[in-house]
């Protein structure tokens, strides 16, 4: 601390040093630097305040835009999962499709060997080979026959029923299927057997087809 003369000496020397000549201008001059320092605390702090409060709104809007992005996503896999079943609904379609085509394809060519088959014939009884036009007549007169006129006809029920799924048929399935008598059935089992359809054995009375007529050479 020093002397009282001390400590007189270094307050002059402060006043001195601040160009002051009195006590109560030094203390001026402390309160005007105090206040400085106030002002300058102050502006300091609002500044501080105006960073917080961007600072504050910068990550306000951060996790707005956070939330916006998740329920952006989320839509998204939505429309993903939408999307992925609309996908599997049209891969369905179109195996579908395939197998329907393939069908078709099979049925045509079907038919393309049975006009075929009827041309060949139409060419052995007449000579000479049909044209479109006389095959489709021919075709109309084969399926008028059996409509019209095999239909109700022996032979006709009983190759219809042993081109079902079994292969080896008793005689007595054939009587209660057809409802034709015995003696009958074994005459038109006769008549098949001559026409190279069916093979029949008399002994265990059973029949089995040969070959189906959608084979037939």
């Amino acid at each position: 601390m020093g002397t009282p003369e001390q400590r007189e000496s270094h307050i002059s020397n402060i006043i001195s040093y601040l160009g002051v000549s009195t006590i109560g201008e030094l203390i001026w001059v402390q309160r005007t630097l105090e206040q400085n320092f106030q002002d300058k605390q102050l502006e300091s702090d609002r500044k501080d305040a105006n960073i917080y409060e961007q600072k504050k709104q910068e990550v306000e809007q951060l996790l707005t835009d956070y939330q916006s992005m998740i329920s952006k996503i989320a839509n998204l896999q939505d429309e993903k999962s939408s999307v992925q079943t609309q996908v599997e609904g049209l891969r369905t379609n179109l195996s579908m499709l395939s197998s329907e085509k393939e069908a078709v394809e099979t049925e045509r060519d079907f038919l393309a060997q049975e006009l075929q088959r009827i041309g060949t014939l139409y060419e052995e009884l007449t000579g000479k080979k049909a044209n479109q036009e006389e095959l489709r007549g021919i075709l109309s007169i084969y399926i008028t026959l059996m409509e019209e006129v095999f239909s109700g006809r022996a032979h006709f029920k009983v190759l219809s029923i042993v081109h079902g799924e079994k292969e080896v048929w008793k005689r007595k399935e054939l009587v209660k299927s057809t409802v034709i008598s015995e003696i009958k059935l074994r005459s038109v089992l006769g008549d098949l057997v001559r026409a190279n359809m069916i093979l029949y054995n008399e002994e265990d009375a059973t029949i089995k087809l040969i070959k189906r007529l959608s084979t037939l050479d």
